[in-house]
């Protein structure tokens, strides 16, 4: 409930129960013992509220996979086979569909300032060997002397805070969602971004001197606590969020929460295989300018079958499947996992080593940064689902020297259609785009789809002819009909328009 006014009234007359007051955000949380549906109504005629919502369920966004440890090839990819499952099944990549984190550790100093990750999640297991060296600790806090130190509302918070019990022992323990544990959720998505490097066990993370520090905060996968979550990394020092989680409703008290917040917030697309254009997945698709919405891709720059995409609310893709990171137990054991929940923290854990070289660099510039330097997708297909075209590059984000290249490899194929006449005009060119836009007989249908300008191997060409008896125009691919074309005295050849993927 935001901008409360005189919640107290309110409270005693409609038997709210105030749980918290997130005052940064101008938000009330309170629960009803009555309707919900009718307490909202109520609320929603006062004119000293301005916005009123449920407590909208958040889903994780993982897709779980058997318990074998493996290689890290989304930081280092060499082409290497992973075999996972039981039984086994191998998985084949292609040298270099990788992040290039090796070479981007080449350039990382000692001397770069650390840098804080607030996940959002079902918490991290702060006893893991290959993480707990990396897990924030309050710096303005006394441990376990029953005070609140800095004053935030929250006592003994030294690790960050758990939501869904409230209090102050993040740890990632069994989290039901109907009748199944998803607990380990958050641990694994600690471990991309902040697993121990050079510790000469298990993982790494993305820094290899370890100057990303998650801060973990537990939620039990409702707005609410989202909220809470989200006013807690805002007040204590989080440069970016990491969001694993989404679902089909909107919220505007969301989307005022992290407008607010000062840093970059990611958010994972979701795992439906859908177009989030169409079906929009929240936050992902939030219209805010500090979101970042990331596609999973696979070992060969493919978009992972299951991953969610948007010519236009999907902004990157990053590694999230067959990834290896750390398991919530006391055996300090290691998995694969796949969703986009786990491309969004390499993401995350990027922006947090760009602002660790750079720290004086504004959201918009880390944001602009991570899309501008990926790399290509690896075929127009692919590129043109996201909005970018692009997959996450560490290397070219952190090389200062790096030029930045802002058009993919694809060129868009724009159509249009002449009522006049029921022709229709498909064109690369921008200028030839232009230039029709300008002409009243010519109506514009958008981008058709993405195109290659040069010729590479397994690519045909497709000509182009034009009629200037009747303005027709004709697009093919096949060589045949280009030779009995070229005979017809009635056709123009107007060359090769681009080259097409057979």
């Amino acid at each position: 409930m935001k901008n409360p006014g005189k919640t107290n009234v309110l409270e005693i007359s409609k038997g709210l129960q105030k749980i918290r007051d997130l005052e940064n955000l101008n938000i009330r949380l309170v629960k009803t013992n009555g309707s919900v549906e009718e307490s909202l109504s109520e609320l929603k005629k006062k004119d000293e509220i301005e916005i009123a919502e449920p407590n909208y369920a958040r889903n994780p966004l993982l897709i779980p996979n058997d318990t074998y440890f493996g290689f890290q090839w989304g930081p280092h990819n060499t082409g290497q086979t992973l075999e996972i499952g039981n039984p086994l099944v191998q998985y084949t990549g292609s040298a270099d569909a990788d992040i290039d984190a090796p070479e981007a550790w080449d350039g990382e100093s000692v001397l770069n300032s650390e840098v804080t990750v607030a996940v959002i999640d079902t918490g991290a297991r702060l006893t893991h060997e290959d993480l707990s060296a990396n897990i924030w600790a309050n710096p303005e806090e006394i441990a376990d002397n029953g005070l609140d130190d800095d004053s935030n509302g929250y006592i003994d918070d030294m690790r960050g805070w758990d939501f869904n019990d409230n209090d102050n022992n993040p740890n990632d323990a069994q989290f039901l969602v109907g009748s199944d544990d998803i607990s380990g959720h958050g641990t694994f998505i600690s471990g991309i971004i902040g697993g121990a490097s050079g510790n000469g066990r298990g993982i790494s993370g993305i820094s290899s001197k370890n100057k990303i520090k998650v801060m973990p905060l537990r939620f039990d996968l409702y707005l609410s606590s989202e909220l809470e979550a989200i006013d807690y990394a805002k007040n204590n020092g989080a440069k970016v969020i990491n969001a694993s989680f989404g679902s089909l409703y909107f919220s505007q008290l969301e989307k005022d929460a992290i407008d607010s917040f000062p840093g970059l917030f990611v958010a994972a697309a979701g795992n439906e295989g859908v177009d989030n254009d169409s079906t929009p997945q929240y936050p992902c698709s939030l219209s805010s300018s500090n979101i970042i919405c990331v596609a999973s891709s696979d070992q060969n720059d493919n978009l992972s079958s299951f991953s969610n995409y948007g010519a236009s609310s999907v902004d990157i893709a990053a590694p999230g499947e067959n990834i290896a990171s750390i398991y919530n137990d006391a055996d300090n054991s290691y998995v694969y996992g796949d969703g986009t929940s786990f491309a969004s923290p390499f993401i995350a854990s990027s922006a947090a080593m760009l602002w660790s070289k750079n720290p004086s660099y504004s959201v918009s510039e880390v944001k602009n940064k991570l899309i501008s330097t990926g790399d290509n997708m690896k075929s127009c297909v692919e590129a043109g689902r996201i909005s970018s075209g692009k997959r996450l590059n560490l290397k070219n984000l952190l090389d200062d020297s790096h030029i930045l290249i802002s058009s993919s490899v694809c060129t868009p194929a724009y159509r249009f259609y002449n009522p006049r006449n029921g022709d229709r005009l498909i064109t690369t060119s921008e200028s030839e785009k232009t230039k029709v836009l300008n002409m009243s007989d010519w109506k514009y249908e958008g981008i058709m789809f993405y195109a290659n300008p040069s010729n590479e191997a397994g690519l045909i060409p497709t000509y182009r002819f034009y009629n200037p008896r009747n303005g027709d125009r004709l697009i093919t691919t096949s060589e045949s009909e280009k030779t009995k074309v070229l005979n017809m005295s009635d056709w123009k050849y107007e060359g090769i328009m681009f080259y097409a993927n057979p």
